[in-house]
């Protein structure tokens, strides 16, 4: 493991069963922003033609919008990437229960905020969103990895 992920792993520990804070208008937390980028981006894909429910299927909409939007995504597109990662999250925490676990005092906390989900196991889905637009499917298929999340088991 790099530096980062050992971070990410050490924080998870430290934070593991602690409830997720609720969202505050106002408030100007990690954890609000990524309430706020859900929900920009859920409009937004919604606006535009792709279905954004929070399903499984949706994962396949954020690609095709991913896939079919390359100019959105040259240069500085943090604030989209940020916003899908966050669709992704919550989408997770829909379909197999979790909480996102985030530390307002990390530099780069928009990029390590984390879903904790089964009690033990953990995703970074701004990570993925990432690698996705990035690298190509091959290193960040959505649909598979939200996939593979719901098939696990708690204590794996």
């Amino acid at each position: 493991m790099d530096g980062g992920q050992m971070r990410m792993v050490e924080f998870a520990k430290r934070t593991t069963g602690q409830p997720e804070a609720s969202y505050v208008p106002g408030d100007h937390s990690l954890l609000a922003d990524l309430h706020a980028a859900n929900e920009w981006a859920t409009d937004n894909l919604n606006k535009t033609g792709y279905k954004a429910d929070h399903t499984l299927e949706s994962m396949r909409e954020v690609e095709r919008f991913i896939d079919e939007n390359p100019s959105l995504f040259a240069g500085k597109s943090g604030s989209i990437v940020f916003s899908l990662g966050a669709y992704v999250g919550e989408t997770i925490k829909h379909l197999c229960g979790g909480r996102w676990v985030t530390d307002d005092q990390d530099p780069q906390g928009e990029l390590y905020c984390t879903v904790e989900y089964g009690g033990t196991s953990f995703c970074w889905p701004v990570i993925r969103v990432m690698k996705r637009v990035h690298e190509g499917w091959e290193e960040g298929d959505l649909y598979g990895y939200v996939l593979s999340m719901q098939r696990r088991e708690p204590s794996e």
